[in-house]
């Protein structure tokens, strides 16, 4: 007669020396990259990924950091003068869409592993979004990426904050229309409250007049 309850052990004992296993290679590897990828290396690549990712866009970035071993089991990113152009439009001043001065979150890897997106800590610092609409009525942010057939399936996602450190200025230009307007977020977050909600902290002004 088989003895299932040895049989049931050694299953189980082999099962957990398995997943134990993958679990080392995975923290071996992401470890080994955080050490290969050097900011000096890693910034080209999420360069090179982004543009991309969005066409006609040129992306510009001054620095891209990992962090890992001291911040176990989540893996942090840190971008420093992140900027996004429409390369559609002729004049330099007129390109730029996205300025982004410093960016920092951090996601959770095992979580990542099954297919959840659980991110921490955002933090974002001098961020500007401009659009401008030219006498052509051309608009520097109608740059998209190509749609896709394929269906859209939403992971589950989860952040406990995200947080505006200094302002959030967004303006937009219509030079046909002589139009003006601005938005501006103060310094404002959100946090990750009790009962699967969020307390919101957000201040905000909004003007309006000719172009400038």
């Amino acid at each position: 007669m088989m003895n299932w309850r040895g049989a049931i052990k050694r299953v189980l004992k082999w099962s957990a020396i398995a997943v134990t296993t993958v679990i080392v290679i995975i923290i071996a590897a992401v470890g080994l990259c955080v050490w290969v990828l050097t900011p000096a290396r890693l910034t080209p690549i999420v360069r090179d990924v982004a543009s991309e990712a969005v066409p006609g866009v040129e992306v510009g970035l001054a620095r891209a950091e990992l962090t890992f071993w001291s911040t176990f089991p989540r893996l942090y990113i840190d971008l420093d003068s992140l900027s996004l152009a429409d390369r559609a439009f002729p004049l330099a001043d007129d390109r730029t869409v996205i300025r982004l001065g410093h960016l920092h979150g951090g996601v959770d890897i095992p979580a990542l592993l099954t297919g959840a997106y659980r991110v921490y800590d955002v933090e974002l610092s001098g961020l500007s979004v401009n659009t401008r609409s030219n006498l052509s009525g051309l608009v520097s942010a109608d740059t998209t990426a190509t749609p896709s057939a394929t269906p859209l399936i939403l992971p589950e996602f989860s952040i406990n904050r995200f947080e505006i450190k200094d302002s959030l200025v967004m303006n937009y230009r219509h030079k046909a229309d002589s139009l003006y307007m601005n938005l501006t977020v103060r310094p404002s977050r959100v946090l990750s409250g009790t009962d699967d909600g969020y307390d919101v902290d957000l201040r905000s002004n909004v003007t309006y007049g000719p172009v400038r």
